[in-house]
């Protein structure tokens, strides 16, 4: 996972955007500065928000948070967007949608004071977007570059995600595959890059790994064929959500000479703010780990 610097998390490159570099000429200071100096990586923060908000029009609106779900989306900072891609997009809205969730639900944790900001999340997202940022389960070809909500929506009248009945089967959205190693996960392959088929192992152990990174982040660089990393899942601390990215009968490289009889799950987050351990995540990955003991008997 390329490294993000600084308290706003601003990459360096090694394979997502040049942050640093494009905020140190914006600032008019080296990129170090910008990596290493709290003040001047809020300030460089600042002015690449600033720039996409100019970009695209929205200064008068900027005031109003909900306007900025594409702004926030352009500035996440993954690998260069791709024209027309869904599942970058996906990626890109799932950075947006969080950054929004964080100032809904607002933050008053070791001594930083964010206060509420209702967020219209109507106006944020089209219906079908929303439906895919709060739907627990999510579908996501890559090779097709398809995405759906397997079965969700939202309803016009309450304004909230309910179930729309069984996916329709006879469209290529209905066909996008779930998981079949565990049931309640996305599947959303690595890159063929970053793992190795087959094992020469029997399963024995679980490795619990910190993504240090986002959720959307992680996937985006485990599908990137240069990472030459990866993990079997992948799980969102806000809610929970499982995608899984390599198959458990595959050998996901995420922990070297013990990769062969490993299974990997990389959360969100990082060590240093353990604000990101929510309960939601507890939750979801000793579900995870509860199904592999009683998948594996090797393991412990």
């Amino acid at each position: 996972m390329p490294t993000a610097h600084g308290v706003m998390g601003l990459y360096g490159g090694e394979g997502f955007t040049d942050q640093l570099a494009d905020a140190a000429a914006l600032l008019g200071v080296p990129p170090s500065r910008i990596a290493d100096d709290a003040r001047y990586n809020i300030l460089g923060a600042a002015a690449l928000l600033a720039r996409e908000i100019d970009a695209m029009g929205k200064r008068e609106a900027s005031a109003n948070v909900a306007t900025l779900a594409p702004v926030l989306a352009r500035y996440a900072g993954f690998t260069p967007e791709r024209s027309g891609s869904a599942v970058d997009g996906f990626a890109r809205d799932s950075f947006a949608f969080d950054v929004l969730l964080t100032l809904d639900r607002g933050i008053n944790e070791k001594g930083a004071l964010v206060p509420e900001t209702p967020v219209n999340w109507e106006q944020a997202f089209a219906p079908d977007q929303l439906a895919l940022m709060r739907a627990p389960m999510v579908r996501l070809d890559l090779s097709g570059d398809r995405i759906e909500a397997g079965g969700y929506a939202i309803d016009p009248l309450s304004e909230t995600l309910v179930a729309s009945g069984k996916p329709d089967r006879s469209t290529a959205a209905g066909m996008a595959p779930l998981s079949t190693d565990y049931g309640p996960a996305i599947w959303s392959a690595a890159s063929s890059s970053n793992y190795s088929v087959g094992r020469s192992a029997s399963i024995g152990a679980v490795t619990i790994h910190t993504a240090q990174g986002s959720y959307a982040g992680t996937i985006s660089w485990f599908k990137n064929p240069a990472a030459q990393v990866s993990a079997h899942y992948v799980v969102r601390s806000s809610d929970g959500q499982i995608t899984q990215m390599v198959r458990n009968t595959n050998t996901a490289w995420h922990v070297r000479s013990h990769n062969s009889y490993t299974l990997g799950i990389e959360h969100e987050g990082y060590i240093s703010n353990s604000a990101w351990y929510t309960t939601a995540m507890y939750n979801a990955s000793a579900a995870l780990v509860r199904n592999f003991c009683a998948k594996y008997s090797a393991i412990p």
